[in-house]
Formats: C-alpha cells, sequence, structure tokens
C-alpha cells in the first residue's frame, strides 16, 4: 500500500516545486540552463521556504473553502515573486502567481489525501 507523504515531505515539495515549475516557466519554450536553477534558488529560496511554511501551517489548516484556498495560492505565489517582478517585468509576477496556484493546489491536495488516509486507517482499527 502507497503511503501519502508526511508533513516534512510537503514542505520540502513546497521548497523545491516552485524553484523547479518557475525555472521550467521562465525558460519555456527551451530547457533551463542548470546555472539557472541556482540563480532560482538564490533569488527566490527565502521565498520558497516561507511559501512552504505558510501553506502547510495556516492555509491548509485554517482555509476550508476551495475557492478561497485557489486566491491565497495565487496571491501568496504572487507575492513571492513581486520585488523581482518590479525589477525583471510584470511576467516575472505572473509566473509566481501560476506557480503559487499549482503548487498550492498540489500541497493541499497531498495533505487532504494524507488526512483521508489516516481517517480511514484509525476507523479500520
Amino acid at each position: 500500500m502507497c503511503s501519502m507523504p508526511g508533513r516534512n515531505i510537503r514542505l520540502f515539495i513546497g521548497f523545491i516545486a516552485p524553484i523547479t515549475l518557475g525555472t521550467f516557466l521562465f525558460a519555456f519554450p527551451h530547457l533551463p540552463h542548470p546555472g539557472l536553477f541556482v540563480a532560482a534558488i538564490y533569488f527566490v529560496g527565502v521565498q520558497s521556504v516561507l511559501y512552504s511554511l505558510i501553506v502547510e501551517f495556516w492555509i491548509n489548516r485554517r482555509v476550508h473553502f476551495l475557492s478561497h484556498s485557489v486566491l491565497a495560492f495565487t496571491i501568496l505565489g504572487l507575492l513571492s515573486t513581486l520585488p523581482w517582478g518590479l525589477f525583471w517585468g510584470v511576467e516575472f509576477a505572473i509566473n509566481g502567481a501560476v506557480v503559487g496556484l499549482v503548487v498550492g493546489l498540489g500541497l493541499r491536495t497531498l495533505m487532504l489525501n494524507s488526512a483521508m488516509n489516516k481517517t480511514g486507517r484509525s476507523q479500520s482499527t
């Protein structure tokens, strides 16, 4: 039986997924140069850590409606890249909003599946 990822795995995914997805979107339609990943960690690494912590410990625990979650993930992604978006252009900030939405929905799905898996296990024992 496949076990759902725990909190530490979700936090790691929440850190690495925005950097990876954002780098691919930023370089699209070309494959990103490996140095771009290093630059992405440098420029948005702290924001990715904060994004991951906020999603795990605040949004996914306190926001119960999907529409509110979608709005929160999008705004959080936008805010994560806004300083660089002002410097490099609005496309960078829009990229951050899209990445925030996609990664947030993925993390929320993992969290909900993990919660349902725990509930199902506790009822069957």
